[in-house]
């Protein structure tokens, strides 16, 4: 029997492009090695702006302005058979630029799993394992090919 449903966690992500490439994090764990784009949680009692900035200086020490909603989407662990745990999330994704002088790094810190931070390029972005697997959306929303805000389930 699978577990209970738990209320939603909500989570913040930046897509950061330049020079035809877009900043990643890079993650070595039980699930292998694997990519995220910066962010992570939101705290409770935390806008969603403010945990961005916080996750994106956690995770790349970088500092960042935050553009646009590219999109939001849950995960619902029962459609994906629980791939990412028990818990369901609803996420949402900005655009985002460095601030002058800022440049993403390995923090001094880093999560114990978290083993790099890397641009990789727009062209090989679709063939790395980005969690969640998600590319061709983002890609779709970085061109500005979708209504605002786009939300899915799909991924």
């Amino acid at each position: 029997m699978p577990p209970p449903l738990l209320f939603p966690r909500l989570g913040v992500r930046a897509a950061i492009v330049r020079d035809n490439a877009i900043l990643a994090v890079e993650f070595d764990d039980e699930s292998g090695l694997h990519y995220n784009l910066p962010g992570g949680g939101v705290d409770p009692g935390e806008s969603l702006h403010l945990a961005l900035h916080r996750e994106v200086r956690e995770e790349a020490a970088a500092e960042i302005e935050i553009g646009r909603l590219l999109l939001t989407y849950e995960y619902y662990p029962p459609a994906l058979n629980y791939f990412y745990g028990p818990q369901p999330g609803l996420t949402f994704l900005f655009a985002a630029t460095l601030r002058p002088g800022s440049e993403p790094r390995l923090p001094d810190d880093p999560d114990p799993n978290e083993t790099a931070v890397k641009w990789i390029p727009l062209e090989e972005f679709p063939s790395i394992m980005l969690y969640p697997r998600c590319q061709a959306l983002i890609l779709r929303a970085l061109r500005d090919e979708y209504p605002r805000p786009l939300f899915t389930m799909d991924i």
